[in-house]
């Protein structure tokens, strides 16, 4: 498993560390491909990545040949909290011996200081308030009006800038291929087509009603037989087990899948397309090659404009207003017209 130990000897091949702060699952995906094309341009072909636990990177990089290793920033409250944090910080980097870095899209002062004070010659960033002494490369720091734009596009401008681009990949995320053998050994007799609904959300707030994906299943379902899959994690598991009793009453195949994340992942990678929540899974889908559609309240932003998602707003407008975020709104009819306008239903 890519995960940093305190005994651990540094890494000899990864001379090259990014630094993504963002800490939800769905931030990891974001930066996939951005991960990809700056491995590509390394010597060694592999970058190090300096993230939050909360993304769950070790389990996500492990089959990712790019990606040589993790490691954990520790904030809020942690050990690489304040003016003492960003000396630990530097120490521990300081070990790893890198020869550069990245930095994605944070406007932080803690990592190109850590970077400076672990002995990093060559810092790369957006260039954003004070950090424009400790970055390297000034011509390529962002416009006024880049550096307000979302953290994807910052990171994709930064690459931009120092004339990187996106590799060809259909399925830029690497999940261990044993779990895509156990996921066909276990749910092989399912008809096909797959399709799958994603339920989980680490906010109450972004999640669509129970009832409303029970009756989007059905609808679905009349149009596609095959199965539906119901995806979430643990702490979704009695709405999960709730949708899929109420849509197997109704002659619906459905299975509700949790557990072991890579494993979920494989399931989304063999669906048609997902619809789900604004959630860490729904955000995979074109990261493992299948067609997703998100759910968006007022209070959330349109993160489809972003990001390779189709996206479906309770408003009819992009602005984002303050709670409540008006999620229940959307009905299944909306989303079925959504579906069957790009044509997936």
């Amino acid at each position: 498993m890519k995960m940093m130990t305190q005994n651990k000897i540094p890494p000899k091949n990864s001379k090259t560390l990014v630094i993504q702060p963002l800490q939800g699952i769905g931030d990891y995906m974001w930066f996939v491909r951005h991960l990809h094309a700056i491995a590509k341009s390394t010597p060694e072909k592999k970058v190090t990545l300096l993230t939050r636990p909360r993304s769950h990177a070790q389990l996500l990089a492990e089959a990712d040949p790019s990606i040589e290793e993790v490691l954990w920033l520790d904030l809020k409250p942690g050990v690489h909290d304040g003016p003492l944090g960003v000396v630990r910080l530097a120490q521990m980097l300081r070990r790893y011996r890198f020869r550069e870095a990245w930095i994605l899209h944070s406007r932080s002062l803690r990592y190109p200081i850590a970077c400076r004070l672990a002995g990093i010659s060559t810092v790369y960033g957006p260039g954003m308030g004070l950090q424009k002494p400790f970055l390297s490369n000034p011509e390529t720091f962002l416009s006024l009006e880049e550096q307000k734009q979302h953290p994807i596009l910052r990171g994709t401008r930064v690459m931009e800038r120092h004339h990187l681009s996106f590799l060809k990949e259909e399925a830029p995320l690497a999940v261990d291929p044993s779990f895509l053998k156990s996921v066909r050994q276990e749910f092989g007799k399912q008809k096909h087509p797959w399709m799958a609904l994603c339920i989980s959300s680490s906010e109450a707030s972004k999640k669509w009603p129970i009832d409303s994906f029970i009756v989007l299943g059905e609808k679905i379902f009349q149009e596609k037989k095959g199965t539906l899959f119901i995806l979430g994690g643990p702490a979704e598991a009695a709405e999960g087990m709730e949708i899929q009793a109420a849509l197997q009453r109704q002659g619906v195949e459905a299975m509700f899948v949790t557990g072991d994340l890579r494993r979920t992942l494989q399931v989304l990678r063999l669906c048609d397309f997902v619809v789900g929540n604004d959630t860490g899974v729904t955000h995979a889908a074109p990261m493992v090659g299948t067609k997703g559609l998100v759910l968006l309240g007022q209070a959330q932003v349109p993160i489809h404009h972003y990001a390779p998602l189709e996206g479906l707003r309770a408003s009819k407008t992009d602005q984002v207003v303050e709670l409540p975020n008006n999620l229940e709104e959307i009905t299944p009819d909306q989303v079925m017209a959504k579906l069957k306008s790009l044509s997936w239903v």
